[in-house]
């Protein structure tokens, strides 16, 4: 393989790999300027919060470790009063301190619902209060 053709092969499969990586979870360093996160006290992982908030496309899940975070690998669903569930594509690994973890449910409208927080490490589980939408 010429080096043209090994450096084009590289950049499509970094790009690949972002996108990938960005559609599981995106961590961002403060809470998110737009968020008005309701949110409850969790131990997971030496976490924080759980958190859930409202998004134009269906609910945001949230997620905040503190200092103590042990580097586990967390998972969030979307559980509603009308029996949905709603997965992400995958367990993320919380290894960062003090640090939001967030997921948009790209599911609209679905009345009553709450993230539950689960600890794949561990297998502990939490729950965010619940919003109307």
């Amino acid at each position: 393989m010429t080096g043209a053709v090994l450096a084009k092969a590289r950049s499509a499969f970094s790009i690949v790999c972002t996108i990938l990586l960005g559609a599981v979870v995106v961590v961002v360093a403060a809470r998110p300027a737009s968020a008005a996160f309701i949110c409850d006290q969790t131990n997971l992982n030496g976490g924080f919060e759980v958190c859930i908030d409202y998004d134009p496309q269906g609910y945001r899940a949230g997620y905040k470790t503190n200092l103590q975070v042990r580097g586990d690998w967390m998972d969030f669903n979307l559980r509603c009063d009308s029996g949905a569930v709603f997965g992400t594509y995958g367990a993320f690994l919380a290894n960062k301190s003090s640090q939001w973890y967030t997921y948009v449910f790209k599911v609209g409208s679905q009345g009553r619902c709450h993230v539950t927080l689960y600890d794949r490490s561990t297998g502990g589980q939490t729950d965010s209060p619940s919003v109307t939408r």
